[in-house]
C-alpha cells in the first residue's frame, strides 16, 4: 500500500453524493481525537477485507480536514482521497502473468467524516469501508481493532418519525415468510403514497428493506444553496440493513454539511418528543402492519434452520454499482446457500452457531460456522468461523460479502418461526388491527334504525312521494337531502341517482362528469337507535359483501351497459346539482352525465361508502384507546368485537383498493 500525498484535491473540487450513516455518541468525544485516530488507522479501517481478490494496487493520496475550507463551517469534517486498482471483472486472472498488468483499472474513492454536537456520519464510495466503519462503530472492533470510542446507532423509528411523510414514493419489502408460489419473496413498489398500498393482512409477512420518501423543508430551515423550487422536490431515501440516509449529489461540502445539521436536528428533534403508539400508527398508516423485530434475546428460542439465502437488497443506493451489480447477479444466477444438517445447532455464551454450505453451480466451494449473538435490544451481531475454502469459485461468494457487509448479508428461517435477516430477528405471527378510517357523521333528525321511507316496499304510493316527504327521517332521507355536504360537492357538477331495486348496484350513484368520479354508495340501518347499543358485526357482513360484488360496476362502461335502453328511467329517482332540491324520476341528465364521463376517458376517481350508523363514535373511539393502551385484546368483549369488525372492514376496504377504490364506512357522531 502507498501513500501520496501530493493530489492537488480541494475541498472546493467535491461534489459528493449524499448517503449518510449517522451514529451519536455516548461520551462527549473531540472531533481532533475522532480524526485522529481514524487517520492513524486508515489503512487497516480501508482495506483489512479487500472488495477484491482481482485488486492489484492501493493508494492513499490527501487528508483533506477543517482548516482547509475557505468558508466557516459549524460542523467538523474528514476526506480521505483514496484509489484503488483492480482488473476488469470479465477477465479471468492468471496470479503471476504481467501481461494481465495492461488491463489494470483505476478508480478514486472519497471518505467523508462529519461531526457536529454529538452526532456523526460517514459515508465512502468504496462501500466495504462503509461496512468496516460500520463494525467499529456499532461493535467498538474491527479485525484487530480496537475502537477507543462510544456510538450508539441511531434507532429505526427515528428515522421513520423524522422522514416518513404523507408522500412515500419507492418501498423495498423484503419477504419472511416460506418461499412460496402464491407470494412474492421481495416486493418492489411506487406510488404517491405508499402508506395506503399495504395489505394490513398479507403483508403482515414482510419488513420493509428501504423507502424513499418526500423530504419536507419548512421556511425555518435553511440549506445552503438550495432554492424554494429545489425544496419541492427533495426525497430522501432509507435502508434499514444499512442504517443509512441517502440523497441526490450536492452542490458542494457546504451543502453536504448544510443538510447534515438539518438532518441531524431532525433526528434529535424526534428524539425529544417521540411519537405515542397511537400517533405513530396514524403517522405510519399501512406500514405499521409490517412485521417488526422482536428482541434479540429471543435467538435463543430459535429452532431448527431450514433456509438460508444472501439478503441482496434490490434498490439501487450508490451512483456506482456496476461491479457491484455483476457480482450480485453471478451470484443470483449460480450461487446458493444451505444448512449443514452435519454440523450439529448450539447456543451457548448466548450465540446461536450451526453450519453452512456454500455452492457455486453444483460444487460445493466454501464451508463456515454462522455465529448468532444478541447485541442490543433489538440488534444482533453476526459473525463467521471455521472458514474452509474448497474452490476457488468461492471467491464470487466472498466478493458479494465484502458489498453486502458480514453484519447485513444473511436471512435465515427457522422452523419455529423465527427469522434472521440483516441483524434483527423477527417472529413470524398475525396482529390484531384496529380499523381506524371511519368518518362518524351527524345523523340528527333522522332515525338511524330506519334505511328507508316507510311504505316504501308496499307500494302504496309512489316512491318519489315518500322520498320528497320533509317529515321523512330515513336513512335514503338523509343521503338524498344533504349531497353537497356528504359529498364535499363545492360548486361541481353533480349527479345522485337512487338504484333501489332488485340486483341493484348499490341505494345510490352519485358521479361528477369533471371530475370522472363515481361513487357506490351503500345504506344499511343501525339494529337499533338506543342510544346505548353495543359495536355489531351482523350490520356489516351483508353490505360488505354487497359492496364488494358490486365493484365492477366503477366504470362508465359497465354502467352504461347496465342502463342500456333505459335512460329516462335507469333509477328509482334523481337529483342533480341544477336544483338540489327538485327530486325527479326521468334519470336522463344522470345517464347523459355517464356518457361525458366515458368520451373523457376512464373513470379517475373511484370510490364506495357504506354508511351503517350501528358504529357510534364514542364507543368506537374508546374502543380504539383500549387497543393501544392494553396488552390483553381478549380481556374486553366490546374490544373483541371491534377487532372482529376491523377485519371484515378492512378485507373489504382491501377488496376495493385492488380495483383502484376508495372505501369510506359512515358511522354516527355521538
Amino acid at each position: 500500500m502507498r501513500k501520496e500525498n501530493n493530489l492537488q484535491i480541494k475541498w472546493g473540487d467535491i461534489v459528493p453524493f449524499l448517503s449518510l450513516t449517522i451514529f451519536k455518541e455516548v461520551d462527549k468525544i473531540k472531533s481532533n481525537d475522532l480524526f485522529g485516530w481514524i487517520k492513524s488507522n486508515i489503512e487497516k479501517i480501508l482495506f483489512s477485507k479487500p472488495i477484491s481478490s482481482a485488486e492489484k494496487d492501493i493508494k492513499i493520496y490527501n487528508f483533506l480536514d477543517k482548516t482547509e475550507l475557505e468558508e466557516n463551517l459549524k460542523e467538523d469534517i474528514l476526506g480521505i482521497i483514496f484509489q484503488v486498482s483492480n482488473y476488469p471483472s470479465w477477465l479471468k486472472i492468471i496470479k503471476g502473468e504481467s501481461r494481465f498488468d495492461e488491463f489494470v483499472e483505476y478508480k478514486h474513492h472519497l471518505l467523508l467524516l462529519i461531526k457536529k454536537g454529538s452526532y456523526i456520519s460517514f459515508s465512502s464510495t468504496y462501500q466495504s469501508t462503509t461496512n468496516n466503519l460500520m463494525q467499529i462503530f456499532e461493535f467498538g472492533q474491527f479485525d484487530t481493532l480496537i475502537f477507543p470510542f462510544q456510538f450508539k446507532k441511531v434507532k429505526e423509528k427515528l428515522y421513520e418519525d423524522a422522514f416518513i411523510t404523507d408522500e412515500v414514493f419507492n418501498l423495498w419489502l423484503n419477504g419472511l415468510h416460506r418461499s412460496v408460489k402464491l407470494k412474492p419473496d421481495k416486493k418492489n413498489i411506487t406510488g404517491p403514497d405508499l402508506r395506503m398500498a399495504i395489505d394490513p393482512f398479507a403483508d403482515q409477512s414482510y419488513n420493509y428493506g428501504a423507502f424513499i420518501s418526500k423530504l419536507t423543508i419548512n421556511n425555518e430551515n435553511k440549506i445552503n444553496f438550495l432554492s424554494e423550487e429545489e425544496k419541492k422536490t427533495l426525497r430522501i431515501g432509507y435502508s434499514k440493513n444499512r442504517n443509512m440516509l441517502w440523497m441526490s449529489r450536492t452542490k458542494g461540502i457546504i451543502q453536504y454539511a448544510s443538510i447534515f445539521d438539518y438532518l441531524t436536528t431532525e433526528i434529535e428533534r424526534k428524539t425529544k418528543t417521540p411519537l405515542t403508539k397511537q400517533k405513530e400508527a396514524e403517522h405510519m398508516l399501512g406500514l405499521i402492519n409490517l412485521s417488526k423485530p422482536t428482541n434479540s434475546d429471543e435467538i435463543k428460542n430459535a429452532k431448527d434452520p431450514f433456509e438460508i439465502k444472501l439478503n441482496i437488497e434490490i434498490e439501487k443506493l450508490d451512483e456506482d454499482l456496476n461491479d457491484k451489480e455483476l457480482t450480485e447477479k453471478e451470484w443470483l444466477n449460480y450461487g446458493k446457500l444451505e444448512i449443514d444438517k452435519n454440523v450439529a445447532l448450539k447456543f451457548e455464551d448466548n450465540t446461536l452457531s450451526f453450519g453452512v454450505n456454500v455452492f457455486y453451480i453444483t460444487k460445493i466451494v466454501q464451508t463456515f460456522v454462522l455465529e448468532i449473538q444478541s447485541f442490543d435490544d433489538k440488534e444482533i451481531n453476526i459473525s463467521v468461523g471455521d472458514i474452509r475454502s474448497i474452490a476457488k469459485e468461492d471467491e464470487v461468494f466472498e466478493n458479494v460479502l465484502n458489498y453486502i457487509g458480514w453484519n447485513n448479508a444473511f436471512q435465515v428461517l427457522f422452523e419455529s418461526g423465527h427469522v434472521l435477516t440483516g441483524n434483527r430477528l423477527y417472529y413470524q405471527s398475525y396482529g390484531d388491527i384496529f380499523y381506524k378510517d371511519i368518518k362518524f357523521k351527524d345523523f340528527n333528525g333522522f332515525d338511524v334504525s330506519k334505511e328507508k321511507p316507510d311504505g316504501w316496499d308496499k307500494n302504496s304510493k309512489p316512491k318519489i312521494q315518500l322520498i320528497k316527504n320533509v317529515n321523512d327521517d330515513s336513512l335514503f332521507s338523509f343521503v338524498a337531502k344533504n349531497i353537497n355536504d356528504l359529498f364535499d360537492s363545492k360548486n361541481e357538477e353533480w349527479y345522485l341517482l337512487c338504484h333501489d331495486q332488485a340486483n341493484e348496484i348499490a341505494d345510490f350513484l352519485y358521479i361528477e362528469p369533471g371530475n370522472r368520479k363515481v361513487i357506490l354508495v351503500h345504506v344499511k340501518a343501525a339494529d337499533s337507535n338506543n342510544s346505548n347499543r353495543n359495536i355489531a358485526i351482523d350490520p356489516f357482513q351483508v353490505v360488505c359483501s354487497q359492496a364488494v360484488k358490486n365493484l365492477r360496476h366503477v366504470n362508465a362502461d359497465e354502467l352504461l351497459e347496465r342502463f342500456k335502453n333505459s335512460e329516462k328511467r335507469c333509477g328509482t329517482f334523481a337529483i342533480n346539482s341544477d336544483d338540489p332540491s327538485n327530486i325527479i324520476l326521468d334519470t336522463s341528465k344522470f345517464h347523459n352525465a355517464l356518457e361525458v364521463i366515458k368520451n373523457k376517458g376512464q373513470v379517475v376517481n373511484k370510490k364506495v361508502i357504506i354508511v351503517q350508523p350501528h358504529i357510534q363514535s364514542t364507543k368506537w373511539k374508546k374502543s380504539e384507546n383500549d387497543f393501544y393502551n392494553s396488552t390483553n385484546h381478549q380481556n374486553s368483549t366490546t374490544l373483541r368485537r371491534a377487532l372482529m369488525l376491523s377485519t371484515i372492514l378492512l378485507e373489504t376496504e382491501m377488496a376495493c383498493r385492488k380495483q383502484g377504490v376508495e372505501f369510506e364506512v359512515w358511522g354516527e357522531a355521538v
